[in-house]
């Protein structure tokens, strides 16, 4: 009466049993997504030392193996447009590699059209708001962490007309929304980890919104304050359009999707 995962060493495929029954569970192989853990996408590993209900599901953290060399995910001037640092940086400063900008909404604002902003190892206190075609690229989910300030969204994604938004290599979380996005621009987000924001991990809502989730953990959403409601992993609404690939959408306080 308890499900449970196939376990990897099994040494025949779970056969089909007659209409309206389950397969034999004692002889079945593990089958599914080509993680290098049973568990979690790539870019995150098992924590293990959370701990576990009976029969629950281990929780996942950003890989520290994931990060590369260098403090911008290896990315030089030449490669990216500007450059962000919590500790090293200046917002007075021009945003290069050798001067970067202390906070990220500075550098969004810097940054040209299609432009590239390279974030550094730390913490951020920002409510980020995206409204032109930009990749914005963490060093990488375990390193760098945006907490949205109260009452607002970590990330917000919502400008007009065509061209594409990139952001890979970060965690979101806060008193709100972790991933808020609307408007016409195509969002792709990539190894983020979005933990513990407030009524919505990630939401795409309107009717010309898209958004592409990929290699992304949603974990832990909590309900809102005030009204003890929601707490939704992902939630799309009003004709947007989205699709969740090779992702973990997990133990959050409501709906996972």
């Amino acid at each position: 009466g308890h499900g449970h995962f196939c376990g990897q060493a099994g040494s025949q495929f779970c056969k089909r049993g007659p209409s309206g029954e389950l397969p034999d569970s004692e002889k079945c192989h593990h089958v599914g997504l080509p993680w290098k853990s049973m568990y979690c996408p790539q870019g995150f590993v098992v924590n293990h030392a959370a701990a576990v209900a009976n029969g629950g599901l281990p929780p996942c953290s950003p890989d520290p193996g994931d990060c590369p060399p260098g403090e911008y995910a290896g990315a030089t001037d030449a490669e990216a447009d500007v450059f962000v640092h919590a500790k090293k940086g200046n917002d007075g400063w021009p945003g290069t590699a050798a001067q970067p900008v202390k906070s990220i909404g500075k550098a969004i604002s810097l940054a040209p059209i299609g432009g590239v902003v390279a974030v550094g190892p730390g913490s951020y206190e920002e409510s980020l708001l995206i409204s032109k075609p930009l990749s914005l690229r963490g060093h990488c989910a375990a390193a760098v962490v945006v907490v949205g300030p109260s009452g607002k969204s970590a990330l917000t994604v919502n400008g007009a007309g065509e061209g594409d938004v990139y952001v890979t290599g970060f965690q979101f979380s806060g008193s709100w929304i972790g991933v808020n996005v609307a408007g016409s621009l195509a969002t792709r987000l990539q190894r983020v980890f979005v933990s513990e924001a407030t009524s919505a991990g990630i939401l795409v809502h309107g009717a010309v919104a898209k958004a592409e989730i990929v290699q992304t953990v949603v974990a832990g959403t909590l309900p809102q304050v005030a009204s003890k409601e929601l707490g939704w992993g992902v939630q799309f609404s009003g004709g947007a359009h989205v699709v969740l690939r090779d992702s973990r959408v997990t133990s959050n306080r409501d709906l996972g999707v």
